[in-house]
């Protein structure tokens, strides 16, 4: 193994927080190095790029409340800023629907069945309410078991590969309630989406979000040139595949034939590899290992089109269990310039929970999908796809199944005995978050490890999430 190079701070996974907590180190004056195993920074926020089109991993945005925050998106981006009025529907029983919920008639184009069901829901849910444990129980509370058995229930199980009665209540409170309620309409109760029908909001504005321009790939882009200018190093194409540890700290990170010693070490990659990469070195070995914690991985259909058919959204989510994707994204609606010559692009998700045949033979649901996107009307037929592109992304959520506190929880406690160790992101917490969740937690934690490094005191960062 070739001589250690020695850095103040590591950190693994060059994505959106990583990057910013390299930013926050490196800006004062500590030496930097990101590994990533990719190809290219982003992680989850990364964009491909095929010719003169590009496609994001799913639909992204920088919308936030934190002025901090939302300053440092702002001034990272520079002209490349883009502000744009966020336009999502989902899709049900053969029309689309504005979503988050919008004060106007539009859920009542239901059928009747459906609209005297909700109705019914409303009036008993006021005598009937139990403390959620699963998400099938949070939607029941909120929402009555006629909109959980007509869309919530399906779209769960096709989404996560496991039933919503097998799923935590915290999914539905991070997960579901972030994609479809309105924050500045407080519809939070099935009654308040029954009254914003009849009683619009006179203040209500539409909700606008930054963007970069040509991808949001661009953000983690632009960070680099930061980090590079002030010392830090970024190696791309490089897995971790050992981490030392002797007498309560983290000594090094090994990748191939490299070692690299740290200071610190931020990891962003998944927490149950860091317990793997630790080995049975003295009190790593002692570490549960997180049974049963895993993730959701994605299988993305790209699709570069004639035109641009439909609806004009950027994101849309499809429930129905008949319909081979999850939700469907329009590159050139969040920047025109994103699929050139004017043609279309459609960012197509499927799920790949474990068992299912379409992480391993993705090509053979090509049919099925042109077929169903013709449905939905996106295309007229197979002849509208111009180019097809399938990426495969490990590791996009955590999935949250009943009981996952207490293996989290094992696995978190034993890994902060290491005081200079400190998970981050999505990925390095099992948290289901938000970009800028990621940003604002990452910033926090660089300055404060910069700062704790010029006193030489070991610090005790907080890498503790937003409460669910």
């Amino acid at each position: 193994m070739a001589a250690s190079e020695a850095y103040d701070v590591i950190v693994v996974g060059a994505g959106v927080c990583g990057m910013t907590v390299a930013y926050e180190a490196a800006k004062l004056g500590k030496s930097v190095l990101v590994l990533e195993r990719e190809g290219e920074v982003g992680g989850l926020a990364r964009s491909f790029q095929y010719g003169p089109h590009a496609f994001d991993v799913g639909p992204h945005r920088f919308h936030t409340a934190d002025a901090r925050v939302k300053a440092f998106i702002a001034e990272v981006l520079g002209e490349d800023k883009l502000e744009i009025p966020r336009v999502s529907m989902v899709y049900f029983r053969g029309h689309y629907y504005h979503w988050p919920v919008h004060p106007s008639l539009h859920l009542l184009r239901f059928p009747w069945r459906i609209v005297i069901g909700i109705g019914i829901d409303l009036v008993f849910r006021l005598y009937k309410k139990r403390p959620p444990k699963s998400f099938a129980d949070y939607i029941v509370n909120m929402y009555g078991k006629t909109l959980y058995n007509v869309f919530f229930r399906d779209y769960s199980t096709k989404f996560l590969g496991i039933t919503p009665e097998q799923t935590d209540a915290d999914w539905a409170k991070t997960g579901i309630n972030r994609a479809i309620i309105d924050e500045r309409l407080k519809i939070n109760t099935l009654s308040e989406l029954i009254k914003s029908l009849f009683v619009p909001k006179k203040d209500r504005v539409e909700s606008v979000f930054y963007y970069g321009r040509g991808g949001t790939g661009i953000f983690a882009e632009k960070l680099v040139d930061h980090i590079e200018k002030w010392g830090g190093v970024i190696r791309t194409n490089t897995a971790v595949d050992a981490v030392e540890t002797h007498d309560g700290r983290v000594t090094a990170v090994c990748a191939g034939k490299e070692r690299f010693a740290c200071g610190r070490l931020v990891w962003t990659a998944p927490m149950p590899l860091l317990r793997e990469l630790m080995g049975e070195a003295p009190r790593a070995h002692e570490i549960p290992a997180g049974e049963g914690l895993r993730y959701l991985d994605i299988v993305f259909y790209n699709f570069v089109t004639k035109n641009r058919q439909g609806p004009a959204f950027q994101w849309c989510y499809y429930g129905e269990k008949h319909i081979p994707f999850n939700r469907v994204s329009r590159p050139d609606q969040f920047d025109p310039d994103m699929i050139a010559d004017g043609k279309g692009g459609l960012c197509v998700e499927v799920s790949a929970p474990p068992g299912t045949t379409v992480w391993d033979d993705p090509e053979a649901l090509v049919p099925d999908i042109v077929e169903h996107l013709k449905i939905v009307g996106l295309v007229d037929g197979p002849d509208d796809i111009l180019e097809t592109h399938i990426e495969r992304v490990v590791e996009c959520y955590p999935v949250y199944f009943a009981g996952y506190r207490k293996p989290l929880k094992d696995l978190r406690d034993g890994l902060h005995q290491f005081d200079n160790l400190r998970l981050a992101g999505r990925t390095g917490l099992y948290w289901y978050n938000n970009m800028d969740h990621s940003i604002a937690l990452a910033q926090k934690l660089g300055r404060k490890m910069a700062r704790d490094m010029a006193k030489g005191d070991a610090g005790a960062e907080d890498d503790e999430p937003i409460e669910v």
